[in-house]
């Protein structure tokens, strides 16, 4: 009622002086309060540029009225405002929104660069600059700025973790750890961060530390804070690749583990074939044990494993599931082709395995 009855005197002000455009861009700003649409508005405000062509504010509420009914003609009018007060933030971010919807990307970043070279200290300018150029492919240009925001500010975390996948795509493994870690110590409770960080640990080689953050994050999971699932297949997958690394010893140990955790893997993750693949994996390097120590395996009783030979037939059947959903992974192949070679290997030598 208040904003209302300020219309009805704006716009007796206004006709009492047709010159002014004080009164002209206060019937603008109250007309658009109270209905973005408001044609009386938009007329209002050309009224106010014209009468005054170096009012930031009327081009930037001219702008603002025309957002969504001429959005070109919009965004030239946020550009005049620009011009005449440059380090205004409310003027480039409806240009930066403007632009963006219209997808001229390239006037976007030059718009970007050039407020972020007058407002260096502004982080909003920066983030979306460097987001932008992350987008685009320019990870030298992404890099470069997000590393001068986190001088600026610290405790960003999505910047953090946009900066480790920068720095993951650039082949830059162990900084991109850095900046994961960096996000999960400010949030400890960051999926994101933490699913980056512990691929970029199975791409290392910190398997140990995969395993660490895996069981973390499926604390989480399993307490109902979190619907990482995905983290249970990285969880067998870090043993996996331990395993496949270690000493004898320890790789019996380590594959008694996958085998107690592949199940939760398959069960919250279904539909994937991954579960799979690492299973037939694991099973194949299972069946390269003695007999007497093969027994010793604690396999999921739903597998009814018996023999050397049920774990190499269990292999290739899950191998031919993997086919199966991608009959053109030649990967898949070649690990097919291995397990059957093993089984024929094992059938011409019973008398090591011998059921």
């Amino acid at each position: 009622m208040i904003v209302s009855e300020a219309r009805l005197l704006a716009e007796n002000a206004a006709k009492s002086n047709p010159k002014s455009w004080q009164w002209h861009l206060v019937l603008g700003e109250i007309c658009l309060l109270l209905n973005t649409e408001d044609s009386v508005a938009t007329s209002a405000l050309v009224k106010a540029a014209k009468l005054n062509p170096y009012s930031s504010k009327a081009f930037f509420l001219l702008g603002s009225s025309l957002k969504t009914k001429n959005r070109t003609k919009a965004i030239a009018c946020l550009e005049r405002a620009a011009k005449i007060r440059p380090h205004d933030t409310k003027v480039a971010k409806l240009i930066d929104e403007l632009l963006s919807l219209e997808g001229r990307n390239e006037d976007l970043l030059k718009h970007l660069v050039r407020y972020s070279k007058m407002v260096p200290k502004d982080l909003w300018a920066r983030k979306r600059l460097a987001l932008l150029e992350l987008q685009n492919g320019n990870l030298d240009a992404a890099i470069d700025q997000m590393q001068r925001i986190v001088t600026l500010d610290k405790t960003d975390v999505g910047i953090w973790t946009a900066l480790g996948d920068a720095y993951k795509k650039r082949g830059n493994y162990q900084s991109a750890i850095k900046a994961f870690k960096e996000a999960i110590n400010l949030e400890s409770d960051n999926k994101t961060a933490e699913i980056q960080f512990i691929q970029m640990c199975q791409v290392t080689g910190q398997l140990e530390e995969a395993i660490e953050h895996s069981l973390k994050l499926i604390k989480y999971v399993e307490s109902g804070q979190s619907d990482t699932n995905c983290v249970y297949l990285l969880y067998v997958e870090s043993i996996l690749k331990l395993a496949q690394k270690s000493v004898y010893s320890l790789q019996f140990d380590l594959l008694n583990r996958f085998f107690g955790s592949i199940e939760k893997a398959f069960d919250r993750n279904p539909g994937f074939v991954l579960p799979f693949k690492f299973a037939a994996d694991a099973l194949l390097l299972a069946s390269r044990y003695h007999v007497d120590t093969f027994q010793h395996f604690e396999f999921p009783k739903t597998w009814k494993m018996e023999s050397v030979l049920d774990a190499i037939e269990l292999a290739i059947h899950y191998y031919c599931l993997v086919i199966k959903a991608h009959p053109n992974c030649a990967s898949a192949w070649n690990d097919l082709g291995i397990a059957l070679l093993r089984k024929c290997q094992l059938m011409k030598d019973n008398s090591g395995y011998a059921k």
